[in-house]
């Protein structure tokens, strides 16, 4: 007491500012340990205290030094982490999967919106690290789920931002491929050559099959897409690079598939095959001012003097004179 009335007497100004540091930022107790006040502690980490009463450190912020006296503490949590109340260490709690994120003065994380990102705290959107602190929309060509970033699949295309499926904007049109990331339906038109072809949904031209040929749709015409599908080449044609041709006249083709100019064979002799025929008997020769040897692609006129004959087998040929065709 008598050193406390010499400070008072001597040096009121270090009394009174000894006094109130001693208030400032402690609490009232009934049991020691007390401060330089009685009565009084000093407010521990993670509190704050006002007119001798102890708070918690609101949540959103943080408090790593005692004798704190303000609601915002040591300041907001920092971002990518999360400050519930009467947080001590700021990076206590971390915002710890893609799905959430905490930017500054986070009280607890935030779920990430649909169709956008997280963000971690080195600016990058891969899955492993976990100190997210912003978020993003995702962009063309892209869909977000559960906070992470990732290209539109194969054979599919994203027009709109903020996608949210793997669905994207839907399937690559016919006559169109989409590789992943495709970001425009009509991106990547089918090269307009008969040897590819571009199904709906693929991610890139096919090559036509041997002894097929391809074909395009009225609506991939109309918006310069490129084949759309291939046929299997029908009798009476074969196909090369995608390109059907008729058999030649005078020959047949008599299987599918076929990937020779010389088809299937000659017409038979009595018979005759313009071009695209299916059979060697495709047509009969049936008249007797007309005759067809083998491979004929139309019936030949019977020249004046000469009359026709049938073989066995109708293999006709001109063999002797006649008039107008007629046996005299």
């Amino acid at each position: 007491m008598i050193l406390l009335f010499l400070l008072v007497a001597c040096c009121p100004h270090i009394y009174h500012a000894t006094v109130q540091n001693c208030y400032d930022g402690s609490y009232r107790v009934k049991q020691a340990p007390f401060n330089n006040c009685a009565g009084y502690r000093d407010c521990e980490p993670g509190y704050y205290c006002v007119d001798g009463v102890r708070i918690a450190c609101p949540a959103g912020v943080y408090g790593n030094s005692s004798s704190l006296n303000s609601p915002s503490c040591s300041g907001p949590c920092p971002p990518g982490y999360f400050c519930p109340p009467g947080t001590k260490a700021p990076t206590s709690f971390v915002c710890g999967n893609s799905s959430v994120y905490c930017p500054l003065g986070s009280a607890l994380p935030l779920p990430v919106p649909s169709g956008h990102y997280s963000i971690d705290i080195s600016g990058s959107n891969i899955l492993n690290h976990n100190i997210r602190v912003s978020v993003a929309q995702c962009t063309f060509g892209t869909y977000c789920e559960n906070g992470v970033k990732r290209h539109c699949p194969a054979g599919t295309y994203g027009n709109r931002l903020g996608l949210n499926s793997s669905t994207c904007s839907g399937g690559c049109p016919e006559g169109f491929y989409c590789p992943e990331g495709t970001k425009l339906e009509h991106q990547y038109p089918c090269a307009n050559e008969s040897s590819i072809y571009c199904p709906a949904g693929t991610d890139a031209p096919v090559p036509v099959g041997l002894g097929y040929f391809t074909v395009q749709s009225d609506e991939s015409r109309t918006v310069g897409g490129g084949y759309t599908s291939q046929t299997i080449c029908p009798r009476g044609s074969y196909c090369i690079g995608g390109v059907r041709s008729l058999c030649p006249a005078g020959r047949y083709g008599g299987s599918i598939q076929s990937i020779n100019s010389s088809c299937s064979g000659i017409c038979r002799g009595g018979y005759y095959c313009p071009a695209g025929s299916s059979l060697s008997t495709q047509f009969q020769c049936d008249a007797t001012d007309v005759y067809c040897p083998p491979g004929s692609p139309a019936p030949i006129p019977v020249s004046i003097g000469y009359y026709t004959t049938s073989h066995q087998g109708n293999d006709s040929t001109v063999i002797t004179y006649s008039v107008d065709g007629n046996v005299v």
